[in-house]
């Protein structure tokens, strides 16, 4: 796509525009970092985690059921929330938040040993951001007390 980026430039009299290509994914929204603190756990226990992302703004989750979430209007793939998965991004998530540092429990059930968080970008109605963005975070988890 090109869009035009004009660059006036006094040249005696002469006022010259110039088009420019404008690469659409010059801005296109990143992961820059995904920690958890601490990365070994008892199942049920909570860690926290810190993401910092770039050319993406956090804002609530949209549902339409009018729960303080935001309202559902940003659909411009620069905007949305967080889904975190356990393991498997073809299972629910099990933490959905819209800040940049939050806690998240490990499921009771979850088998002791090593797994994988997996923090993927979607829009403020759920929709995936597309391309795919995500980061992945190894823990352990240990047999509950």
């Amino acid at each position: 796509m090109f869009r035009l980026c004009y660059s006036p430039t006094i040249a005696g009299l002469a006022l010259l525009f110039s088009v420019a290509a404008c690469d659409d994914h010059e801005h296109a929204p990143e992961i820059a970092s995904f920690t958890v603190n601490p990365t070994t756990i008892a199942a049920g226990g909570t860690i926290q985690f810190t993401v910092q992302t770039e050319h993406f703004e956090l804002v609530g989750h949209g549902d339409g059921h009018g729960d303080g979430h935001g309202d559902g209007h940003h659909h411009d793939g620069n905007s949305g929330h967080f889904h975190i998965y356990l393991d498997d991004l073809m299972t629910n998530p099990i933490a959905m938040p819209d800040k940049h540092m939050a806690d998240v429990t490990i499921p009771a059930e979850t088998t002791p040993g090593q797994h994988t968080l997996i923090l993927r970008l979607h829009s403020g109605d759920h929709k995936i951001i597309e391309p795919q963005v995500k980061a992945e975070a190894t823990i352990t988890v240990e047999a509950a007390q």
